[in-house]
């Protein structure tokens, strides 16, 4: 399972989530490509406690928005596990597949 040092040492920054936001804290990370900012990943962490054994129940969710190339139409990946390296791994392979486009060029 995914944890807040985990997530600050990959580079990960902590921002409070917006108001129509359910997670307990959000992460954000971008990754460039030289001067291009190619996509941003999203990391919100959900705080569950059962309520009869207290046992921790917490759940990440891992997301991003990237953009098909030639159109800029946008597309959001949500990723049903807790594993960064997949999620990196799988948008980087799209990105060396030519099926997207940066985000942002400076």
């Amino acid at each position: 399972m995914l944890t807040r040092k985990e997530l600050i040492e990959r580079g990960f920054t902590e921002y409070k989530p917006a108001s129509f936001e359910n997670a307990d804290k959000c992460y954000q990370k971008c990754y460039r490509d030289g001067n291009t900012k190619r996509y941003f990943l999203d990391v919100k962490h959900y705080s569950i406690e059962h309520p009869y054994t207290h046992e921790d129940l917490s759940s990440y969710e891992i997301s991003t928005q990237v953009y098909i190339k030639g159109t800029h139409t946008a597309i959001n990946i949500q990723f049903l596990n807790d594993n960064i390296d997949e999620a990196e791994n799988f948008i980087n392979e799209l990105f060396e597949a030519g099926q997207l486009e940066p985000y942002e060029v400076d």
